[in-house]
């Protein structure tokens, strides 16, 4: 007999003020998300470690350690280093989202955040999932079922 699982896909939402992290929260709750928050870098980088979150929304500037660097952090850390992330930001400007990507990130959210935008972005980033690990590759859908057929006999 086939054994079901629901995988929710875990959404680490990082900025220093907590009304953009309820406002994310609220955004992404109707999709079905499971959200973390933390409001520093250090705090993103213990909640990264410890739940391996399925994505990493993570707000620029931020006192202290700024998103730059935790992405950076992030990625060259083995166990957290194929978690996607996506910078939110009010700087729009080539050289900011330069230096985000080159830190790691895969996308760019602009601050204010819209609905939308923020659904689109976070399915699509979860769809591209984590390419080197294939038990999470697609995770876009929150909720979906996932055949679990017991141990392997290869």
């Amino acid at each position: 007999m086939t054994e079901r699982k629901v995988v929710t896909p875990t959404v680490l939402v990082v900025d220093d003020d907590a009304s953009n992290r309820l406002l994310i929260e609220v955004m992404l709750a109707p999709e079905g998300y499971r959200t973390l928050s933390a409001s520093s870098g250090d705090e993103a980088l213990a909640m990264t470690a410890a739940h391996l979150p399925d994505l990493v929304l993570l707000d620029v500037m931020m006192p202290g350690m700024d998103g730059y660097q935790v992405a950076g952090r992030i990625k060259a850390d083995p166990a957290t280093r194929h978690i996607p992330i996506v910078m939110l930001t009010a700087l729009s400007d080539r050289n900011s989202i330069m230096h985000g990507l080159s830190a790691g990130a895969v996308g760019y959210i602009t601050k204010p955040v819209n609905r939308a935008e923020l659904t689109a972005r976070v399915r699509d980033t979860l769809r591209i999932g984590k390419p080197d690990n294939p038990e999470t590759a697609d995770r876009s859908s929150p909720g979906r079922r996932v055949e679990d057929h017991g141990p392997s006999t290869e």
